[in-house]
């Protein structure tokens, strides 16, 4: 281990220590979520009770790609670039995703999805889906660089088991979005959940005293954070409405932040159809290898008899004549068309 990991896994040690006993680390969650509520809930309530061993470990593991770090990686299958957008959503890597094993990164797959675009080797890109959405920080950056990059290559979304909320915010972004049969997809919608401490302070015997310029530096009112929410969730239809490229007013009835399932997600017009995912990426493959070849006609027009002198052309080179001479061949006066045209094929980069 190097001194920097030594040094960085010692620090989150310390903290782990101060926090023994009684560690509840609910406040790691982000405030402003597009992720399913159950799956919310249930965030919540592990993180009240996350064993220290598993904060040990995720704090480790933490450590360990700020020191890499955290460079993304992405598999290729024939010319078909794979990224994985797996777990809760993210901008940046945290302790409470890697506790739990899954988070996926927002920051990480937009490099990834950098990469891949510039990469000449990848034709396709495919971002796989699984998650339940996540927090709200770093999702509309990478949903407009999957819609920009799709006018450079192909960018198509699958489902594998949960494309929701947050998730679905980004899948839709993607030309093609298809689904497994079993997918849950949709929950279109943003929560905000903020926490009141006061009643709790009070029975610890804590008298808490804050100052602000304006009352709402005291706490913001429930009004203003409603209205945050509304706005978020107005950039969401926005997103999704231009991602599968329909009205405003279809996307505001997609939000309905319900549930749907592979087929009928289908039918709702959240997705384009229902397959596997090694189907799915055997279809691009295919569409690579059939790339289309382009005929192109281009106009060839000869020097002209005039630019020739005697002793060679305008620019010192031989004449055709001459070098036939030179080469022991009698002198033959070669007549030109006045345009000739050739076909040239080309297959273009897919």
């Amino acid at each position: 281990m190097s001194a920097d990991l030594r040094d960085l896994t010692s620090a989150f040690s310390r903290v782990t220590a101060r926090q023994s006993g009684n560690m509840d680390l609910s406040a790691l969650l982000p405030e402003r979520m597009v992720i399913e509520a159950r799956e919310g809930r249930r965030l919540r309530k592990a993180l009240a009770s996350v064993s220290e061993t598993a904060f040990s470990a995720a704090a480790q593991a933490l450590a360990a790609g700020m020191i890499a770090g955290g460079k993304p990686a992405y598999r290729t299958q024939g010319g078909v670039a794979i990224l994985d957008v797996r777990g809760t959503l993210s901008k940046e890597f945290s302790l409470w995703g890697l506790i739990f094993g899954g988070q996926a990164c927002t920051e990480h797959v937009l490099a990834m999805l950098n990469a891949a675009v510039d990469d000449p080797e990848v034709k396709r890109v495919l971002a796989v889906f699984d998650t339940p959405g996540g927090d709200v920080r770093g999702i509309d950056e990478l949903a407009e660089a999957l819609f920009l990059a799709r006018k450079v290559k192909p960018i198509i979304g699958f489902g594998s088991d949960r494309c929701m909320s947050g998730g679905m915010w980004l899948a839709s972004q993607c030309e093609k979005l298809y689904l497994s049969a079993n997918c849950w997809t949709g929950s279109i919608g943003v929560r905000i959940e903020c926490e009141d401490d006061e009643r709790a302070d009070l029975n610890a015997g804590i008298d808490r005293k804050a100052f602000g310029s304006v009352p709402a530096k005291l706490g913001t009112p429930d009004a203003a954070l409603q209205q945050v929410t509304d706005d978020l969730a107005a950039n969401f239809v926005a997103a999704i409405a231009r991602g599968r490229g329909i009205s405003l007013v279809e996307a505001q009835g997609l939000a309905d932040a319900l549930p749907y399932i592979g087929q009928r997600a289908v039918a709702r017009g959240l997705a384009d159809g229902v397959t596997t995912l090694q189907a799915l990426v055997g279809q691009l493959q295919e569409e690579i290898a059939a790339a289309p070849t382009v005929t192109v006609d281009v106009e060839i027009t000869p020097p002209c008899e005039d630019d020739e002198t005697e002793t060679g052309s305008a620019s010192g080179a031989p004449t055709t004549e001459q070098r036939a001479e030179g080469a022991g061949h009698p002198t033959a006066q070669k007549e030109y068309p006045v345009a000739e045209t050739q076909t040239v094929v080309q297959k273009p980069d897919p």
